[in-house]
């Protein structure tokens, strides 16, 4: 008797401690009867109660979930034995939410606290692991000390949906959702189960889903192949278990971003300059995306898939039926570009496809199964894609809506009459603006020389292929051409002629290149005459400047003309940009605009009331300029130089070559004080081996310009084997140097302060049948350089290597046709390599001497993204 109360004041105390019960809500889905893989409703669990108190990782409280009809699983959610299916091998964390309100999920809750551990293809039962007491999940709003689930503050999860649709407000998961614990990103839990065989689940029966929790004497859960239940735990659950209902032919598309994953987030989409088509339009190519025939039936010719802009009704379509859209007609700011696509399905059914179109406006595209059946499981991938978005915009979605009609027998639907499906509302791709992209321009296309040629020449220097686009401006800002977004393989490089690519009728419009890729590039912009006179070759610039320098104007007019181009590169953000002269009113650029645009100066822009000016520069209210200073002869239109207008004022400038004196050549040196106050300049000069030769201190005074033979400026300089100068200041100055030939119309200028680096590139090898090119490579170092010259061909094919040492300190001077066999144009480009940092040049000209040019080796960057 006494053991019988005893046993009953146990049970009385169990119903007590668990009045409330876990809650249990359903969603009931229809489902084939007879189907072997459908997806049955989803269910939430809330705990009103402290239901889980005392859980942990070392001792877990579990759920067991199982259908009463279904014969078990269709698929595999989660199996954590020792397997190689990488894809189901995490638990699911399960998000926990808070149902009522001014509370909150306590912050101390793991992602990890509730999680689906097991559900396995075949078997019967689910199983959710509880590894958190729940005594504190609960964070009240008005303050207070944490607290466990209470009637007026539950605690709810859901199983049985796609992961974007698990994600709550203010979860405990990384993702707000459910996700996988392994790499926290959403995890679909949609439960899908075999009625293949099963008599007692037929048209219109239910199915039902039962709960029961285990303590932690369960074992094989996570590692067995069997399940042997410890404890039941005593915790009630409610008895609202309806899942699913059985239907007959059972209709149902997905559209979805993955050919067989139908829980896939959109397609994340850079949208930028690589995607740019059109004049002040972005557009972006959306990857493929799908459809499929879920339905438990196959359907026949004449059916039709839809795929167009959200709220635009197909009804209209078919049945002429108003209204057109489900609300207001607005096209959003993301939406199809009126383009051609391509459908392909997954079997031999054909389908022929058309554009959809509302007042003009196009809406989207029809789908028609002309011949052939389409198969259960069976899908249609549909290609090209396009997406529009008009001027700037923040991170949005394209989000399109699919709609089916239907045809089957007569048992399904009237033979000829469609059945319905839709809309089914996916977004597609997640359009985001792109992260600045790598950049370089060329600032100067001789387009306003008729007797000038410009070609460019791109490089790309890694072992990855990478994607460009070039944007050909005219002097004007606006974007004339684009050389739509291509991919240059490894190592390869591309010429860019404008003639080439858009015709003459672009040369003289096309005033400078802009060209953005998805990795760190090189360029040269090369201008030759027809008759082989002129010649001069710049690098591509890749940082853009607020101050723009051209220290050195000719003061002999008669014999030279000056022209400088100034950008305003950044074709994003505006800026004024002024001229300034020593001693004269400082001018704004009135043609610089607007992004993008440019200003020609010539030598009427550069004399003032007080005269010529020696010197001039100009400042913009950002950084987003860039700009070529060109010198040319008037009368035998032999010589032509340019310096780069980027070059940053330094307190150290040092030029890696100085023409020997006594073989023929002459040297011009330009140093010039930016500052308002005096300064001072120590320049010395070295052999090839690094030893010190000569030395001066130079006195300036404020913008005083230095230039002359370099034997005037540092005495005894034509006497000695000068190799390279140094230039030491002791406040910023901005300096370069002009080589040439005595005997020889050319000219040209020696890069300062060369790029350095282990990875080096020469982006262009003249013609070698009718050039001559000398490399240099120098060490400033204090360490011997071991350095590998490798040629390329335009399709990124290596030429043999060829190895050298240059010591600490020293210059190394090479043909290249040590490294370019010679009668041979079959190589495009160099690559160097070194154990140390080291920079470099080409000194190249025709074997006529009527032309000369420097090309300087640029520096790879691999991972340090591009300033703008």
């Amino acid at each position: 008797m006494l053991n019988r109360i005893q046993y009953l004041l146990t049970i009385l105390i169990l119903t007590c401690a668990h009045l409330g019960a876990i809650d249990v809500g359903t969603a009931i889905n229809e489902v084939s009867h007879e189907g072997t893989d459908e997806t049955v409703g989803s269910f939430t669990l809330t705990l009103r109660d402290n239901d889980f108190s005392g859980a942990s990782p070392e001792s877990p409280i579990y759920i067991r979930f199982t259908l009463d009809k279904a014969n078990g699983w269709a698929c595999t959610l989660v199996d954590l034995r020792d397997d190689d299916d990488e894809w189901v091998d995490a638990p699911i964390n399960l998000a926990l939410s808070v149902v009522g309100s001014d509370a909150q999920i306590n912050t101390t809750v793991p992602p990890t606290a509730v999680q689906l551990v097991r559900m396995i293809k075949g078997e019967r039962f689910g199983w959710i692991r509880v590894t958190d007491s729940s005594d504190d999940w609960i964070l009240p709003g008005n303050g207070g000390s944490a607290r466990a689930p209470n009637q007026d503050n539950g605690v709810s999860f859901l199983v049985g949906v796609r992961g974007s649709n698990s994600v709550k407000e203010g979860a405990n998961t990384i993702t707000g959702g459910n996700e996988y614990a392994d790499t926290n990103t959403l995890a679909s839990t949609r439960l899908r189960v075999d009625y293949s065989n099963t008599p007692d689940f037929n048209f219109n029966d239910l199915d039902r889903i039962f709960f029961i929790s285990f303590d932690s004497e369960t074992e094989g859960v996570e590692d067995g192949d069997s399940v042997f239940t410890g404890n039941n735990t005593g915790i009630a659950f409610s008895n609202d278990f309806n899942i699913a209902r059985g239907v007959r032919f059972f209709p149902c598309v997905e559209f979805h971003n993955i050919a067989d994953n139908w829980d896939t987030p959109a397609h994340e989409v850079d949208v930028g300059l690589l995607q740019l088509e059109a004049i002040r339009t972005y557009l972006a190519d959306i990857p493929p995306v799908y459809m499929t025939n879920s339905s438990d039936f196959d359907w026949q010719e004449g059916s039709i898939l839809y795929m167009v802009h959200q709220g635009y009704n197909p009804n209209f379509d078919i049945y002429d039926e108003d209204p057109p859209f489900w609300y207001d007609p607005v096209i959003p700011d993301v939406h199809l570009k009126d383009r051609d696509i391509q459908v392909t399905a997954s079997n031999d059914s054909v389908w022929t496809w058309e554009k959809v179109y509302w007042e003009d406006r196009f809406m989207g595209y029809r789908l028609i199964l002309k011949s052939g059946s389409w198969p259960i499981n069976g899908y249609v991938e549909i290609s090209g894609i396009g997406a529009r978005v008009i001027d700037h915009f923040e991170n949005e979605p394209l989000r399109l809506n699919g709609y089916a009609y239907y045809l089957a027998t007569g048992n399904i639907t009237p033979d000829g009459i469609p059945g319905r499906l839709g809309p089914l509302q996916r977004k597609v791709a997640l359009l985001r603006p792109a992260v600045a992209p790598y950049f370089e321009a060329l600032p100067y296309t001789a387009y306003d020389r008729n007797d000038w040629n410009f070609s460019a020449h791109l490089v790309n220097p890694h072992d990855e292929p990478m994607r460009f686009t070039a944007l050909f401006f005219n002097p004007s800002s606006l974007l004339l051409q684009v050389l739509g977004s291509q991919t240059l393989g490894a190592h390869a490089s591309r010429p860019i002629r404008v003639l080439d690519e858009f015709g003459d009728t672009a040369v003289p419009k096309l005033a400078w290149i802009y060209i953005v890729a998805d990795k760190p590039f090189m360029t040269v912009g090369r201008i030759e005459d027809p008759g082989r006179k002129q010649l001069d070759i710049f690098s591509g610039v890749n940082q853009l400047n607020d101050v723009l320098y051209g220290p050195h104007l000719p003061g002999n007019t008669a014999d030279w003309e000056t022209n400088a181009y100034i950008i305003a590169t950044d074709p994003e953000t505006d800026a004024s940009f002024f001229l300034n002269r020593p001693g004269e009113i400082t001018e704004r650029l009135r043609l610089l605009r607007f992004p993008g645009s440019t200003a020609p100066l010539d030598d009427d822009d550069f004399t003032g009331v007080n005269g010529r000016s020696s010197w001039f520069s100009v400042t913009a209210t950002a950084p987003v300029g860039s700009g070529l200073l060109l010198y040319s002869q008037r009368n035998t239109n032999n010589l032509l130089s340019s310096v780069p207008m980027d070059n940053a004022a330094s307190n150290r400038w040092t030029f890696g070559h100085v023409g020997n004196v006594e073989a023929g050549w002459w040297n011009g040196l330009v140093i010039l004080n930016i500052q308002d106050t005096d300064n001072s300049a120590n320049l010395i000069a070295y052999d090839a081996d690094g030893a010190v030769l000569l030395q001066r201190t130079l006195q300036m005074a404020p913008q005083e310009k230095l230039f002359g033979l370099l034997e005037d400026i540092l005495p005894g300089a034509d006497t000695q084997p000068i190799s390279r100068i140094e230039i030491l200041a002791a406040e910023n100055v901005v300096g370069f140097l002009l080589m040439g030939r005595v005997d020889a119309l050319v000219t040209t200028t020696v890069p300062g302060n060369l790029p350095t680096g282990s990875h080096l590139v020469l982006p262009f090898v003249p013609d070698m049948e009718r050039n001559w090119a000398g490399l240099a490579l120098i060490n400033e170092g204090t360490t011997e350089a071991e350095i590998t010259v490798t040629p390329y061909t335009a399709a990124g094919e290596a030429g043999s290597s060829v190895d050298l040492t240059v010591p600490a300190g020293a210059k190394a001077l090479r043909n290249l046709t040590d490294f370019v066999p010679p009668l041979s144009n079959v190589y495009t480009h160099l690559g160097i390599t070194s154990n140390r940092d080291v920079s470099g040049y080409v000194l190249t000209g025709s074997s006529d001497a009527t032309q000369l040019a420097t090309i300087q080796l640029d520096a790879v960057i691999f991972n340090e993204p591009a300033k703008q």
